[in-house]
């Protein structure tokens, strides 16, 4: 499976080794360490549609990195918020991309996903467990 991280802080630099030593294929982003990406866009344009990008970053951010990242995905791919976001905000920001996406009908690019840590499900990407919805 091939799956793009953006923050390599403590918790997605570990993600990131264990993912790469079962087989994985890791594409990364950070702002204060070298990844394989310079830039979110550059990030998006390493991974093979259905794209899924997983975000290790504080919540604090998490808007203004969905603003930088979502127009360059697509219908179909899969964003994870995998930090602390208070499941709320998931909900919050998986409507508003649905609603962007469909204001700009249908070319804007939508994720299919926004799925918290800590288990409220909005979908999956290809070849990982969905966990229980809530």
């Amino acid at each position: 499976m091939q799956l793009g991280m953006v923050g390599l802080g403590r918790m997605g630099a570990n993600m990131t080794e264990r993912l790469q030593a079962a087989g994985h294929d890791m594409k990364t982003f950070d702002t204060n360490v070298e990844g394989t990406a310079s830039s979110l866009e550059e990030l998006v344009q390493q991974l093979d549609a259905p794209r899924s990008v997983w975000l290790m970053i504080p919540a604090g951010i998490v808007d203004s990195v969905l603003d930088e990242l979502a127009p360059h995905l697509e219908k179909g791919d899969t964003i994870i918020d995998g930090g602390n976001s208070y499941y709320v905000d998931d909900l919050r920001r998986a409507a508003g991309l649905l609603r962007d996406r469909d204001h700009r009908r249908g070319t804007a690019p939508f994720p299919a996903a926004v799925t918290t840590a800590c288990g409220t499900e909005r979908g999956a990407p290809p070849g990982m467990a969905p966990s229980p919805a809530s």
